[in-house]
């Protein structure tokens, strides 16, 4: 049995009640004792739950360093983000992220200034969907990139690249889960938009085109060709 523990059914219940719709209410009437009688889904939800972890570690430990070095690569950050140990670690980016998280997590737990984060599934969801986008036209778009880059990335299936059909997938079960994590039911145990917080998400994606143009327009007036970064593939 997956779900043992009286206490722990009920808690399963009480959070698959939360959801509003058939769907939710069926699977929690019936989780606990389709868990109990089919060995093979509690082992089948065991490995997913474990999975889940290791693209928490990818998503939460890769890739926010990796974010301040391709910004610092592409002129967006100072150049010293960039910069790497040699062993190749990027230690600036990692340091500077290690000191923001520590200071979000204390503000996060005992504080309510992040409240407004309850919606931000949407908006991460949301921009995964245009980068797994961008790579599915990549072939397309940028052909003479796309020719320059390594074996993996101009694997086909017949004449259609892997990297499109992945990326195609991956940008609507993006927007799917993009879409499903905005919903009042989600967010909300009343079922109840706080739209405050919902203003909040598209002025994040302004503040990214406006940091950006900020530092296109003082590269370019240091003489810095910064649109010719875009014409080829950065090293990785």
């Amino acid at each position: 049995m997956i779900i043992r523990h009286p206490a722990s059914r009920r808690c399963i219940t009480a959070l698959w009640a939360r959801r509003d719709g058939p769907w939710c209410r069926l699977i929690a009437e019936n989780a606990p004792s389709t868990f109990a009688r089919n060995r093979y889904l509690a082992a089948f939800i065991r490995l997913g739950i474990l999975l889940t972890f290791f693209e928490f570690s990818l998503i939460y430990f890769l890739l926010p360093t990796r974010n301040p070095f391709a910004w610092s690569f592409d002129r967006i950050l100072p150049s010293f983000f960039a910069r790497v140990s040699r062993r190749g670690v990027p230690y600036v980016a990692v340091a500077t992220l290690a000191v923001a998280s520590a200071i979000v997590l204390y503000i996060g737990v005992y504080t309510t200034f992040f409240g407004f984060l309850s919606y931000s599934n949407f908006g991460f969801w949301f921009a995964v969907g245009i980068v797994c986008l961008g790579a599915a036209l990549f072939p397309f778009l940028r052909p003479k990139l796309y020719r320059q880059a390594p074996g993996i990335v101009r694997a086909r299936v017949g004449k259609v690249p892997i990297i499109s059909i992945v990326g195609f997938l991956s940008a609507g079960a993006s927007w799917f889960v993009s879409y499903a994590a905005s919903t009042a039911q989600y967010v909300e145990p009343s079922g109840a938009y706080n739209y405050a917080y919902l203003i909040f998400l598209p002025i994040v994606f302004v503040i990214g085109l406006v940091v950006y143009w900020i530092a296109y327009a003082a590269q370019k007036s240091r003489g810095v060709p910064v649109e010719l970064i875009a014409k080829e593939l950065p090293p990785d």
